[in-house]
């Protein structure tokens, strides 16, 4: 398939679930994604039918090396191109937490996959969740195993902070406000 083709670490039990959040969620309006890298996620979402505003830096800094920003960014272009679906995604190139600061558009569908760090992590839940709508959904990836464990301690602390569970695949975990 063309999501598979697409460069990530998204597994296939994962983009099940944001398949079914972005087409049975019953919050109208688009999916706010932090963390886009090669399109996997963003594909997902737009075959669904959503619109999808796709926030990530393809940045030297956040790609550590691991490839080329600019080969990165091109990937996820082509494959949002091969996949028809340019007419619902919208590419937004920065560091999340710098355009979150002056986002205006509100999210029924919040995925939040960029910088793993606490902090990083943190700063995006804080700058971001704001911007869903209020029955909306939040989606995070990297929560469960002992890989990302920055992820997890923030994701924990959003259970004492009026939101809940509402199930997971693989590494993401999926909440709503109380």
């Amino acid at each position: 398939s063309v999501v598979k083709q697409a460069g990530g670490f998204l597994s296939s039990k994962e983009a099940g679930l944001l398949y079914w959040a972005a087409s049975e969620w019953p919050v109208s309006g688009p999916v706010l994604e932090l963390g886009s890298f090669e399109g996997r996620s963003t594909l997902v979402f737009a075959l669904s039918g959503r619109q999808v505003y796709a926030v990530d830096a393809w940045s030297e800094e956040t790609l550590a090396g691991k490839a080329s920003a600019e080969v990165v960014f091109d990937r996820f272009k082509e494959n949002i191109r091969q996949a028809g679906v340019e007419a619902l995604v919208s590419i937004h190139r920065g560091m999340s937490h710098e355009l979150g600061k002056s986002w205006i558009i509100p999210g029924a569908v919040l995925f939040v996959d960029a910088g793993h760090e606490y902090e990083d992590v943190k700063g995006d839940l804080d700058i971001w969740t704001p911007h869903l709508l209020p029955a909306g959904l939040l989606l995070m990836h990297d929560v469960l195993g002992d890989k990302h464990l920055d992820v997890t301690c923030a994701a924990s602390e959003l259970v004492r902070q009026n939101w809940r569970v509402v199930l997971s695949a693989g590494s993401i975990v999926a909440f709503t406000r109380k």
